[in-house]
Parts: structure tokens; sequence; C-alpha cells
């Protein structure tokens, strides 16, 4: 009887312990299946000429600010090969010994069909559905960049143009001088530069560089640039903006937009044309990164 009894306290004691550490255990659990909330999320299309076929990509993703000052942190991300749905208008010849794509600034250009922000991110938080049109203030990265050829002349040059999004990434040239410009509504210059025969590497970008810096480091975009615009781009935020331009590595500010309303739906994206006002591009192009944010909430 009493080894019985010594038994049942023994038992007593172990399950007294579990229960224990369990609760005590609870709160930290908790914490671990705590999803972080975004802080903003962002849509990054991006164009390969330089291979056959050409290889497009539509990727939505969310992220949060720190943990470190000026830093930011990817939290979940989905990409979509939207290759298949692009169609070819004109004549194209294939791309050159270094991956350039020409276009002939009159014809030929490219429209693919993007699935849109909201479809996509119903499958990254389901619970926090996003509306068809959402209001964008500064805080998300917006940027846009190309590794592109011009042509001589005075063009529009529109690379990626996405009408119901109300946005386009343009080059445009005037004689001997280009510039970088993101059209939301209203047009934002960058200062000018000469364009160089061999090609241009370029990146116009802002309101959030230390989250432009996580996505490009995450997703493997803008290889083609220089590091050196990684710590030129690290303490852009607010509503400032910049422009770079390699070698020589030139970095500048420009205007900004202060806020601009961002469609979520399935839309049309144009590479080498804008619908609205019928112009081409007229150069060769090898890479585009397209990316419009918004604060998540």
């Amino acid at each position: 009887m009493k080894k019985f009894l010594g038994n049942t306290r023994h038992w007593l004691i172990l399950l007294f312990t579990a229960v224990t550490v369990f609760s005590s255990s609870t709160p930290a659990v908790q914490a671990q299946l705590a999803e972080p909330v975004p802080d903003w999320f962002a849509a990054g299309t991006i164009v390969d000429l330089s291979v056959s076929p050409a290889q497009v990509s539509y990727t939505v993703y969310a992220g949060k600010n720190g943990p470190l000052p000026n830093t930011a942190t990817i939290l979940k991300s989905q990409t979509v090969d939207i290759s298949s749905t692009c169609v070819f208008y004109g004549t194209f010849g294939n791309p050159d010994a270094n991956g350039y794509l020409a276009f002939d600034g009159a014809t030929n250009y490219i429209k693919c069909d993007a699935p849109g922000i909201a479809s996509i991110w119903s499958l990254l938080y389901p619970s926090k559905p996003l509306e068809s049109h959402v209001f964008c203030n500064g805080g998300a990265p917006l940027f846009a960049s190309a590794d592109v050829k011009l042509s001589s002349g005075t063009r529009a040059n529109p690379i990626m143009t996405a009408p119901y999004l109300g946005i386009a990434y343009n080059l445009p040239r005037n004689g001997s001088l280009a510039v970088s410009q993101l059209n939301i509504g209203t047009a934002f210059n960058s200062a000018p530069w000469t364009p160089k025969v061999s090609g241009n590497q370029l990146l116009t970008g802002g309101w959030n560089g230390p989250a432009i810096i996580a996505a490009t480091g995450s997703f493997g975009w803008l290889t083609y640039l220089d590091p050196a615009w990684v710590p030129a781009f690290r303490t852009i935020s607010g509503l400032s903006f910049r422009t770079w331009y390699q070698s020589p590595d030139s970095l500048t500010t420009m205007s900004a937009p202060t806020s601009y309303t961002l469609g979520t739906g399935a839309h049309a994206l144009y590479i080498g044309h804008n619908p609205a006002d019928n112009s081409y591009f007229k150069g060769s192009l090898r890479t585009a990164v397209f990316d419009p944010g918004c604060p998540a909430s």
C-alpha cells in the first residue's frame, strides 16, 4: 500500500510539473504563431527580353519595416509567370549578342495580362481582402528600372505602361539628353542624363528605400546595377525620390508623387507602347522592372 501511494504521489508531481511547464510556455507558443502585420505591399512586374522566349513575371509581396533602422523585411510573396499571356505585335527579331531586343518605334510592342494584386493577395492574406482601388501616400516601395538602349531623336519612349493602374515608366529623349520619368497622372522627371550607345542601366524610386533593397535582394532583381546603388537608396524615406544612373555612377534627387490611387484588379501591361497617346519606344530593351507599392492599412 505504501508503494502504491508513493507511485501515485510521483505521478501527480510529474503531472503538475508538465501542466506548469505547458502553461508557462503557452504565451511563447502563441507569440510564435502570431502572424506579423504587413506595413506595405507591392506588385513587381519583371521583364527579361534577353532570353527567347521572353520571360515576364508578376510578384505580389508584403513587407514590414525594420527591425533595424533603415531596413525592411519581406514577409510573404507569390510570383506568377505571365509570359504565356504576352502577345508580340509587329515584327521582332532576336535579341542581339548582348541580350537587347530591338523596338522600331512605330509598330512593334508587347502586351501582357497581369492577374492583379487583389487575387494574389487573397492567397497570401485571405482574411485581409483588398478593395478594387487603394489610396497610396508613401511608406511603400515605388520604383522602376531598365537596362536599355535609346535610339537618337525626340521620343516619349514608353517602357512599361499599365493604363488601369494609371502608372507609366518612360525614358523620354530630346536630342542628346534623356530623363527617367514616372508618370502617375502627373509626370515626375529625373535630372537629364546623356544616353550611351552601349546601353544604360537606370533606377528611379522612392518612398521606402529599405523596402526596395529588401525586394530586389529577395527576388534577384536589379543584378545589372552596380551594388553601389544600395547604400545610396538605403536612407530614402517619406516622400523623397531619387534616380540612379550608372557608369559613371550618379545619384540625383527628383520631385516625387505625394499620393496616387492604385487599382488592384487584373490589368493589361504594355511594353514599348502607351495606348493613351499612341507613343512607341524606339531602341533596345534587355530588362525592366516596374513596381508600385502602397501602405497595407
